[in-house]
């Protein structure tokens, strides 16, 4: 995991990675599936409409959202992290029931920064 856009020596980035690398390992061995890329990137940057967007194999955040969520447990990134799954991995044939993959999305990343 790589993060771009906020300064490495920054401790939001070191708790950035601890979060993401452990609801790796966690939804890993929840879904039964490991992660297939060799690699994911997470890029923040400025003013980004959306707080966070999922790719396959990047994560984009808004740096205020990421200053904001590392102080919480996480559930921003387990969200994200989680859509590399529910999401990328499987996609819903209609984007009109996205709802399919959110629904379930928002309640595995309460759940498990709940822990």
């Amino acid at each position: 995991v790589t993060v771009y856009g906020v300064d490495s020596k920054d401790d939001i980035v070191s708790r950035a990675l601890s979060f993401t690398k452990t609801y790796f390992e966690y939804f890993e061995g929840y879904f039964g599936i490991n992660y297939t890329l060799p690699k994911l990137d997470i890029v923040t940057t400025s003013g980004f409409a959306f707080g966070g967007m999922e790719h396959w194999g990047a994560i984009l955040l808004d740096n205020y959202d990421i200053k904001a969520e590392v102080k919480e447990r996480g559930t921003f990134f387990a969200h994200e992290v989680i859509h590399q799954w529910l999401g990328n991995l499987a996609t819903n044939f209609w984007w009109s029931a996205i709802w399919i993959q959110e629904a379930p999305t928002y309640y595995l990343a309460s759940l498990v920064s709940s822990k």
